[in-house]
This record gives C-alpha cells, sequence and structure tokens, in this order.
C-alpha cells in the first residue's frame, strides 16, 4: 500500500522535472497491464527528450509472484526469474502519434525453447529471446506480477472491458458474465489469464490481456481515472520493474495522455500448433515475419 509519505516524496522530486519540461497541470499518466504496464508515446513538445526512431517497449506478465508465493503454473516467487505469462511489445512510430501493440501466444518456439521461457533469465534476457524472434531492436522493459496486476488495476479504479463471452474457469479465478462491465483487480486478471473457456485458447487469452491494456490506456486519455501523475508513478513503483529511467518514464507518461487510441492498432501474432518433443508449441509463419519488419520499419501496423 503506497503511503502519504512515499507519494509526497514524489511529488517534491517530480516538481522541478514537470515545470521545466511540461508544464504545471498537463499530464496524465496512462498505466498500461497483463501481469505488465506499458506506456506509449506522442506529441511534439516533448518528444524531443527521446530519440527520434520508433520506440519499442516489452511489456511482460510473469507468472511468478512475488507477494502471495507462487501463482498456479508458477515457478517461484521472483517475478523478474518467472515466465511470461503475457507478452506484448508496444511500438511507437517515430512522430508519436501512432502506436501498436503486437501479442505473443506464450508458447512460441524460438528454436530452442518456448518464448515464454527466456523470462527466467531475467528481464534483458527475454529482449533477446524477443529481439532473437522478431528482428525488432527493442529500448525498454517492464514487468509485473499477478499481484502486480491486480494492485495496479484496483489504483486506478477498475478498468471497463466488453467482456465478449461467458468465462468460468475455476483455475484462473474467472466466473464472468458476457457484456460491458468495470471489472476490479482480481476480476481483471481472471479475464486475462483464462484461456480455457476460450475457444481460441492461449491466442485468446493473449488478445484479452491487450484488451485490458487498451481499455486502461482509453480511460486515461478519456480523464476517468483517479489519479495524477505522482500518484501513477508511485503505482508502477510498487507494482512494476521496468528499465525504463525516471525521466524517460515522465515523458512517456505525458505522451500517452495525448495519443488518440483510434491510432492504436492490436495485432496478435498466430501460428500453426505442432510439437517440439512432448512440448506443444506454435510455430509462426510469414506472416508473423511480414508484421515484425513493418514494426521495426515504422512502429505501426497497417492493415
Amino acid at each position: 500500500m503506497r503511503s502519504t509519505s512515499a507519494t509526497s516524496t514524489l511529488r517534491a522530486v517530480l516538481g522541478d522535472t514537470l515545470r521545466r519540461y511540461l508544464g504545471v497541470g498537463l499530464l496524465t499518466l496512462a498505466v498500461l497491464t497483463t501481469g505488465a504496464t506499458a506506456l506509449w508515446a506522442a506529441g511534439p513538445r516533448v518528444s524531443a527528450i527521446l530519440d527520434d526512431d520508433v520506440y519499442h517497449l516489452l511489456v511482460l506478465g510473469s507468472d511468478a509472484d512475488p507477494l502471495h508465493g507462487a501463482g498456479s503454473g508458477s515457478r517461484g516467487t521472483n517475478a523478474l526469474a518467472g515466465r511470461a505469462d503475457a507478452i506484448h511489445l508496444i511500438s511507437v512510430s517515430a512522430d508519436r502519434q501512432h502506436a501498436s501493440i503486437v501479442s505473443f501466444p506464450r508458447d512460441v518456439w524460438t528454436g530452442s525453447a518456448r518464448i515464454n521461457e527466456g523470462l527466467m533469465g531475467g528481464p534483458e534476457r527475454m529482449v533477446g529471446v524477443v529481439e532473437g524472434v522478431t528482428g525488432v531492436d527493442i529500448d525498454d522493459w517492464a514487468v509485473s506480477s499477478f499481484s502486480g496486476v491486480v494492485g495496479a488495476i484496483d489504483a486506478v479504479g477498475g478498468v471497463r472491458i466488453d467482456v465478449e463471452q461467458r468465462l468460468l474457469n475455476s483455475s484462473a479465478s474467472t466466473d464472468l458474465q458476457p457484456g460491458v462491465q468495470t471489472l476490479t483487480g482480481w476480476s481483471a486478471l481472471g479475464y486475462a489469464r483464462d484461456r480455457k473457456s476460450r475457444s481460441d485458447g492461449d491466442f485468446g487469452r493473449s488478445t484479452a490481456q491487450a484488451n485490458v491494456l487498451r481499455a486502461v490506456h482509453e480511460q486515461y486519455v478519456a480523464g476517468e481515472g483517479p489519479m495524477g501523475l505522482a500518484d501513477g508513478l508511485a503505482v508502477l513503483q510498487n507494482h512494476v520493474a521496468t528499465s525504463i529511467p525516471a525521466h524517460k518514464l515522465i515523458v512517456l507518461a505525458s505522451i500517452a495522455s495525448q495519443l488518440d487510441p483510434a491510432n492504436v492498432t492490436h495485432v496478435q501474432i498466430r501460428g500453426s500448433l505442432g510439437f517440439a518433443g512432448a512440448a506443444s508449441v506454435v510455430r509462426l509463419n510469414n506472416a508473423a515475419s511480414a508484421v515484425f519488419a513493418q514494426l521495426q520499419a515504422e512502429g505501426v501496423i497497417t492493415p
């Protein structure tokens, strides 16, 4: 639980930086999470602080839970050394006006292992694995755990989701009816983790995780969240581990609040189901390669 003193300290540290770069009262934080938190970029006023290239952020949800012990299928309690239960690459165009979310099923075969095992070597190792599969140069990473997702979603007042079907799965703690509804942290986690209720399994679960990311971003752009910038950064500090340095995080947070949700494209990476030995895997095809090439060059996926 975030303390008042922690928030006050954050406000004091950030005050001068905010006035220098952004202007008082300009910004709202966009918190994006699946087990993980993401930040997009747009807006020429502050984007010059970043490189002028396409920006790529790898967002991961770990199956290890440092707050409540091992979760279902977890490999321990260190979120930075579990397996990746959620894998999303968020890319922002060089003009900072468009973004893409590319979602990966956790069983993508890399040639020697399933892609989700890369996180067991730490986030930097996972970055290298995803770069090897995609050919995309990744700038930063962000990792959260099951409890991190729950805490972050609850901190922003829940997330409004159009649940696409009946979801009932005891292993994912899911019991949801179809339709538009505001999900609490635990309900959102269940929605994002349930693959057994979905006919397309892990592909559908990965898409659901992206739905959560997009929904939270839409709420922040619409000004529906209860938090300001300092409070949002405190949430990140409590629930997310990331390689993004503080000054860069402030810029990304501000630009995220200006990015039109209509300019955010989602692509679910698919492939053929098969086996590598006894392991069930997903083998990517030429369509995935075309997506990765466009992502690296432009940061935006067009239909």
